[in-house]
């Protein structure tokens, strides 16, 4: 897949987050698929905060909707937490309570919280994470 058309990522981030939030066979589909490979090249080709806000808040939604439970690859999904990172700098307020609750789903909420911790600095990032930790780990539906 070539990652030039902007209009064309963000809506397959969309389809796919749809997907993924579905049953637990559609996101096993996209397990086999790959689904974690291609998020990673997405950001291999080219630098996360080139991307759009839209698409950064897509694949915030994308990970998190294929991490709710059950989750058979769980341990695959780690391999994401970096993006997630990312994301928490990119991100507009929505990408970032995905990529929070995310964050706490895959590694748990005291670490979550330790990683987080440099993120308090900023502002706009402040009340979204108080929000955030008052949320069960469990609940995934939009925060916003």
């Amino acid at each position: 897949m070539s990652f030039q058309n902007e209009a064309l990522i963000a809506q397959s981030l969309w389809g796919l987050s749809n997907i993924a939030g579905g049953t637990i066979q559609s996101r096993n589909n996209l397990f086999d698929l790959k689904i974690d490979h291609h998020i990673l090249l997405l950001f291999k080709t080219r630098e996360l905060k080139t991307y759009s806000s839209e698409i950064l808040c897509n694949v915030a939604w994308l990970i998190n909707n294929l991490i709710r439970e059950p989750v058979k690859k769980f341990d695959k999904m780690r391999e994401l937490m970096p993006v997630l990172l990312e994301l928490l700098k990119e991100c507009s307020t929505e990408g970032v309570v995905y990529a929070c609750k995310a964050l706490v789903t895959l590694s748990g909420y005291d670490d979550a919280v330790m990683f987080l911790g440099e993120y308090m600095k900023d502002e706009r990032f402040r009340g979204t994470y108080k929000l955030l930790m008052t949320f069960s780990v469990q609940d995934n539906s939009p925060a916003l």
